[in-house]
């Protein structure tokens, strides 16, 4: 029982020797890939009762799914599982107690979380540490001009 356990571990954890080992890996993440489609299909299955099935069901959530993963990041599950509590509470108290401005409240939450955290909430420490602006060169035709100029006097 705990083989393909093993197996799904070792895939992850490093391909190169889990095929050397004898392992499919191809296999391994197809399977799994199925498994996780197949939950995916039954949740979607049975939700469907409930929930009703409407072709706009889709649009009407996906910014909300955006600015979560905006705001969580995207190094770890924890960021968008902290975001979406944070964002849910503050959607729902704006529409409470600031009713004429609701709409704008999640997105004030976001522009303040992002002004804040860039990089998200739990950023780890490789994406903080990496610069958004590129290293100061000169563009390439301030080097011609001067390779040019060069030339010109000496020779």
């Amino acid at each position: 029982m705990a083989e393909p356990r093993q197996h799904r571990l070792a895939a992850v954890d490093d391909q190169r020797v889990a095929r050397g080992l004898g392992i499919n890996v191809g296999a391994v993440f197809g399977l799994t890939f199925a498994f996780g489609s197949g939950l995916a299909a039954l949740g979607g299955a049975l939700g469907a009762e409930i929930l009703g099935l409407d072709p706009n069901f889709p649009l009407k959530y996906l910014i909300y799914f955006l600015i979560v993963v905006t705001v969580g990041g995207t190094s770890s599950i924890t960021g968008p599982f902290v975001a979406s509590i944070l964002l849910g509470i503050g959607d729902v108290m704006g529409k409470y107690y600031v009713p004429t401005l609701s709409a704008f409240v999640i997105y004030s939450i976001m522009i303040v979380m992002l002004l804040w955290r860039p990089q998200g909430l739990f950023a780890r420490a490789s994406a903080r540490s990496r610069s958004p602006t590129p290293p100061n060169r000169t563009p390439m035709s301030d080097r011609w001009s001067t390779n040019v100029r060069l030339s010109a006097y000496r020779g």
